[in-house]
């Protein structure tokens, strides 16, 4: 038991380190501190070690990490991530081994544990000074820890459930984890393969017998579902209009025309031969016939058009109505168009977005992934006020952070927040963040020290910057 080993936090040349620092009187292996310099360990952070008189000074670069207690306090660790993290401790525990370490040097404590932020690829610090070997208790105990402490996002498939009876298994081995985190990454895959092909069914030849009983009982259950699909959803196609009764056409009264035209010439020869258009010396006034003539025409007009026009005119009318009020009645029993028109494009699209899903999946199996980059984002610091996520944009050479929203760019409403707290700096591509003389001081990656001053400090893609208690991320993209 190391009692009187401590740990603090340096930063040199823009790398954050966490030392160890055994002081007088703690014995620590050199052989083990030896083969840890010399040589690199799965998930295990190389260490550098220096002497400050009897203490002996073991330096771990954390750069670029978080510690795993940090990273719980924001934010839940995902299903993929909790996986990572026990995949990383059996890579430590296994390549400790090899080497004939002690993996009770393995420290599996959540403040010195550090994870990538986003993935929770684990990272561990080994102490040499360790005398015995644990096995797999050490990573067993760990991944209790974190799910007993309610560090796991919650899951609803069973992960949980099956996790802890591998773990109660008293012939627990390395291999029945293992064989558990491939089975789960596996099984998610299988469900993505799954739900493209989700369309397609597949009889197989065990659900056929030799009487055929089974394939014509499961036609018969969907020729029963299809029956219940007809009558359950509603018909879209537009019901077909009835078929306009023309109406019968009234046989013209031809005969009757016919009969008046004979009567009127009838006449008009009788009185031509009386001598009634005759003139004083006995000739044909042929004006007279004429006139007689002509009247008799514009009579024949008249009389036709009454006969027979008007009863045409008349026949149109009714059928238009009786057209109209099919029209109207079947508008009526017509679903709106628009809406058809809309659940068809609804459809449509979700059927081409699969598509396009399935064939990029399909093209880009063996090719490496290319992401693409938003130009309208640009490198931002991401935090959180009151339980409320904030984003800070680096749009600009300097941005100053503070509670004065009148003299700085971007004010927090914190009272550990000094008035003008810190300025980050955007200079060629690359970002510092300057410390303005706080009264709280500002710290980055978790170190306990605070930076000094008026003094720039470089800080890359992932970093953690708290600026009194508050923590942002830098993201570059």
């Amino acid at each position: 038991m190391i009692t009187l080993m401590k740990y603090t936090y340096e930063t040199t040349d823009n790398s954050s380190y966490v030392v160890a620092t055994f002081s007088d009187g703690e014995k620590t292996d050199s052989n083990q501190l030896d083969i840890l310099v010399n040589n690199e360990f799965k998930n295990i952070i190389k260490p550098s070690c220096r002497y400050v008189g009897d203490d002996v000074l073991i330096s771990y670069n954390i750069t670029s990490k978080i510690s795993l207690e940090h990273a719980c306090s924001n934010r839940k660790i995902t299903k993929n991530g909790f996986i990572n993290i026990i995949e990383g401790a059996l890579s430590a525990l296994e390549d400790i081994e090899k080497y004939g370490l002690f993996d009770s040097g393995i420290v599996f404590d959540e403040k010195n544990v550090y994870v990538k932020a986003g993935t929770y690829e684990p990272s561990f610090i080994y102490l040499p000074c360790a005398t015995q070997d644990v096995g797999i208790e050490c990573v067993k105990n760990f991944v209790l820890s974190l799910v007993m402490g309610s560090k796991i996002e919650r899951i609803n498939d069973g992960f949980i459930q099956d996790l802890f009876d591998i773990l109660n298994n008293p012939d627990l081995c390395a291999d029945d984890l293992h064989a558990f985190c491939d089975e789960q990454t596996k099984g998610k895959k299988s469900a993505a393969k799954f739900a493209k092909n989700a369309r397609f069914s597949v009889i197989t030849p065990t659900m056929i017998d030799s009487d055929g009983e089974i394939l014509r009982s499961i036609c018969q259950k969907d020729g029963e579902a299809s029956s219940d699909m007809k009558k359950t959803l509603p018909d879209n196609n537009p019901p077909k209009k009835q078929e306009r009764e023309t109406p019968k056409k009234r046989k013209p009264k031809k005969h009757i025309f016919f009969i008046l035209q004979l009567v009127v010439a009838g006449i008009i020869t009788l009185i031509s031969t009386s001598g009634f258009f005759n003139n004083a010396d006995g000739t044909l006034n042929v004006k007279y016939l004429l006139g007689i003539i002509l009247a008799v025409f514009v009579a024949d007009i008249v009389i036709y058009r009454e006969l027979f026009m008007n009863e045409k005119s008349v026949g149109d009318e009714e059928g238009e109505a009786q057209m109209s009020s099919s029209d109207c009645a079947s508008a009526k029993e017509m679903p709106d168009s628009s809406e058809s028109q809309t659940a068809a494009s609804s459809i449509q699209g979700v059927s081409q977005s699969l598509e396009q899903i399935y064939s990029g999946v399909q093209g880009s199996e063996f090719e490496d992934t290319v992401l693409l980059r938003d130009e309208n984002r640009c490198a931002h610091l991401e935090f959180f006020d009151n339980g409320v996520f904030k984003r800070i944009n680096l749009d600009k050479e300097v941005v100053t952070v503070g509670k004065l929203s009148k003299q700085c760019d971007y004010a927090i409403g914190n009272n550990k927040i000094s008035k003008i707290h810190a300025e980050f700096i955007v200079r060629d591509n690359k970002f510092f963040v300057k410390d303005c003389n706080s009264t709280n001081g500002t710290y980055i990656n978790g170190s306990t020290q605070r930076i000094a001053s008026n003094v720039e400090y470089q800080i890359y893609d992932g970093y953690c910057i708290t600026l009194a208690n508050v923590d942002m991320t830098l993201k570059f993209w």
